[in-house]
């Protein structure tokens, strides 16, 4: 009988949770080049899952941890979240007085993804988690935007 194939945010997997196929410009393909920052590493760390795993057919696990050892970041919720939901994060965000502060919600436990935002013209990096968090930002946060390369809701909350 054959296995179920089942597709998942820019991951294709068997019904044995084998990964068979990364989609290009997918969410995972693109969140992972973001996470990481670094055009160059990326793409060694893509090549390098071809070369290590080349005509071998690996799990899920074994994708997973090689992407965690070559990036050097914890992985581990983000995947929970992509590749065994269905739900989206949902960042919910407000401001008032410089005060600028967000969490995420509709998320697995431990979920910390880091996102980039935009003020005016800088670029800054923040990491929610499920609990509030406040960043005191100089710039008018009228004009704030969430980077549009992650696959998550945004939801102002004032």
């Amino acid at each position: 009988m054959d296995a179920k194939n089942y597709s998942y945010a820019g991951y294709n997997t068997d019904g044995n949770n084998t990964i068979t196929q990364v989609r290009d410009a997918s969410p995972a393909e693109t969140a992972g080049m973001q996470l990481v920052d670094d055009d160059e590493k990326w793409r060694q760390i893509l090549r390098g899952l071809n070369k290590d795993f080349y005509h071998q057919t690996v799990s899920s696990a074994e994708i997973e941890q090689y992407l965690i050892a070559k990036t050097g970041i914890e992985l581990s919720s983000i995947f929970d979240q992509y590749l065994r939901t269905t739900m989206i994060p949902k960042l919910e965000y407000g401001h008032d007085e410089g005060i600028f502060k967000y969490r995420y919600t509709n998320v697995v436990p431990g979920f910390k993804m880091p996102i980039r935002l935009l003020v005016g013209e800088t670029l800054k990096w923040v990491t929610p988690s499920t609990e509030w968090q406040t960043v005191a930002i100089e710039s008018d946060l009228s004009a704030l935007s969430v980077d549009k390369n992650f696959y998550i809701e945004v939801l102002k909350t004032n």
